[in-house]
């Protein structure tokens, strides 16, 4: 009995780590699948749809009508159901024959002391009632081993899955408040900075200099450009700047604090206002979702009132019929880009940032939306820095410096007119969006 239930254990263990990575590869497949069901049907290349068949792991078979890409996808489906369908079928057969060992043993061992109690109580005068509680004693022990083994497949599942969960929570992130850097709650910045000689790879792409001696001064007050073609720099920038990552060397310093040896996370963090190219907003009401952006105190309502105000979505919030209260479903679904990137925009206000970074606000906005929403930014900046990272040269003209970047290095940095003046690289980036 003990060991069929220690053959249980070796033969689950691996056999379910098989099992759940095969699962994940099919799942994964139909998640992308369905997520992206409008670009998947776009996508379909066929006018007559035809059928297409495809195995399940428990041996029964689906017809399904698709046509184009879907059939694509459908097919990528039935592929990864068979490797998980093969994953599978060893493990069953290993666990048919513990079941088996498990309904065997206790039976033999009933039929054993039988036997051997007959023999006892025949040749030897044994007492047959004793004969019958040791026999129901090992019978009631087999039985619960039995039970024991039953259970033993989800013991073991469990164990896997919080040794997951636990290598999760137990994680050291890797960037962190240092040891010894004490937190001054009635501190707070001006907004000026300074990127000193910063050289930075990404973990994953290590032998890939992203950032190359990288320096730049930033007075308080003052509207920074960073401009360049895709994957120069720029977002890494704002990235090391909210100390998603630390620089390979050099310093980042905030009003001439070294942000990694003299500033928490959470207070420098604090300082920060940032809004992003996609804006991230959560299926709860609109008031909500704006006071996330200072979740150390109850925030209240005029705050909220007064930043929407700031970020010029206040009078749409008034048409609503719930107002402030309206809940915005997932991701947002209730607004449209224009009004989802403002919300946002009144979110990073709320917790009266000294330092604004914009990672490309408006680039995936149409026309309208896009002057809404840069009368908002330029409400929002004023009075604090502000560091934007932009495609659109014409949303840029008016900053204080404009920097442009190329494969890791500030290439050329001044003014819309002084970088015009030089015709150099700025110069033709304007020629070719019209922008001068």
């Amino acid at each position: 009995m003990f060991g069929s239930i220690f053959l249980e254990r070796l033969v689950s263990q691996s056999a379910q780590r098989r099992e759940r990575a095969a699962m994940e590869d099919a799942t994964t497949v139909a998640t992308e699948a369905i997520v992206s069901i409008r670009t998947v049907q776009s996508l379909g290349l066929l006018v007559t749809f035809s059928p297409v068949v495809f195995s399940l792991p428990s041996g029964r078979h689906m017809v399904v009508s698709v046509a184009g890409v879907e059939r694509v996808f459908l097919r990528r489906f039935e592929e990864a159901l068979a490797r998980a369908h093969a994953a599978v079928a060893p493990g069953g057969w290993w666990r048919g024959l513990v079941l088996g060992l498990d309904l065997y043993v206790p039976f033999m061992i009933f039929c054993s002391v039988l036997v051997y109690g007959a023999i006892l109580v025949a040749r030897e005068g044994f007492a047959y009632n004793n004969v019958m509680l040791v026999n129901g004693a090992l019978m009631y022990g087999a039985y619960m081993l039995g039970q024991a083994l039953v259970m033993a497949p989800g013991f073991d599942a469990a164990r896997m899955c919080s040794a997951r969960i636990l290598a999760v929570v137990h994680r050291e992130p890797k960037v962190k408040t240092e040891e010894g850097v004490k937190d001054n709650e009635n501190w707070a910045a001006t907004g000026s900075f300074s990127i000193k000689n910063v050289e930075f790879s990404y973990p994953t792409r290590p032998h890939q200099r992203i950032l190359k001696g990288v320096n730049l001064e930033v007075k308080a007050g003052q509207t920074v450009a960073l401009v360049g073609s895709s994957g120069c720099g720029k977002s890494t920038i704002l990235q090391l700047l909210q100390r998603y990552y630390d620089p390979d060397s050099g310093t980042i310093e905030l009003d001439g604090r070294e942000v990694r040896a003299t500033l928490s996370l959470v207070r420098l963090r604090r300082q920060l206002g940032v809004v992003q190219q996609e804006p991230v907003l959560f299926n709860r009401s609109l008031a909500e979702n704006i006071a996330y952006g200072d979740t150390a105190r109850e925030v209240p309502m005029n705050e909220i009132i007064d930043c929407a105000k700031a970020a010029d979505i206040h009078n749409f919030i008034l048409t609503l019929p719930q107002g402030y209260e309206t809940n915005l479903g997932a991701s947002g679904a209730q607004l449209s880009g224009g009004q989802k990137q403002r919300v946002c925009i009144a979110r990073a206000l709320l917790r009266r940032p000294r330092l604004l970074l914009l990672d490309e606000a408006t680039s995936a906005l149409d026309a309208n939306s896009e002057k809404a929403v840069t009368r908002a930014l330029e409400r929002a900046a004023e009075g604090r820095t502000c560091v934007t990272v932009a495609h659109r040269l014409s949303t840029i003209k008016d900053a204080d410096l404009i920097c442009v970047l190329d494969k890791g290095k500030i290439v050329e940095r001044g003014t819309h007119a002084q970088l015009l003046s030089l015709q150099g690289r700025y110069w033709r980036m304007c020629r070719g969006q019209h922008a001068a």
